[in-house]
């Protein structure tokens, strides 16, 4: 017959790997030598006006358009406040989808097809025709 596991040492156990850590990270913020693994995430720095600017659109637009609160977006381009880490990184992609579309905009000539371009009109090509239900 099996001996019962006793619940509370499972908890000692977590409880004093908890504090264990805490310790650690006291030690560490206090610049004690101790062996801890920092890991640093860089996200890009956008400025929100300039790439909403590039997209012509108003506060409002770009802020429903990209899931943003209108009075956030205010801010971030008044300087009151600034994008958190996710922000950024999604602020960051859509700077460079941006600048990606303006250089193609400035290929365009004056009639709207891309100027001596066949490799962009390809890609803005479909491959195939859409079938018709039937």
């Amino acid at each position: 017959m099996k001996k019962p596991i006793a619940k509370n040492i499972s908890r000692r156990r977590g409880g004093s790997r908890i504090l264990a850590s805490l310790r650690e990270a006291v030690d560490w913020v206090e610049g004690n030598d101790v062996a801890v693994r920092v890991t640093t995430v860089e996200a890009p720095v956008v400025d929100v006006k300039a790439t909403r600017q590039r997209l012509g659109l108003s506060q409002a637009a770009f802020a429903a358009k990209f899931g943003f609160q209108a009075a956030t977006l205010r801010s971030w381009e008044q300087g009151r406040t600034y994008p958190d880490g996710t922000a950024r990184v999604l602020l960051g992609g859509i700077a460079n989808v941006t600048d990606a579309l303006t250089g193609v905009k400035d290929r365009i000539d004056g009639r709207g097809s891309v100027a001596e371009d066949p490799g962009v009109t390809r890609a803005l090509t479909p491959r195939t025709s859409p079938r018709r239900p039937g």
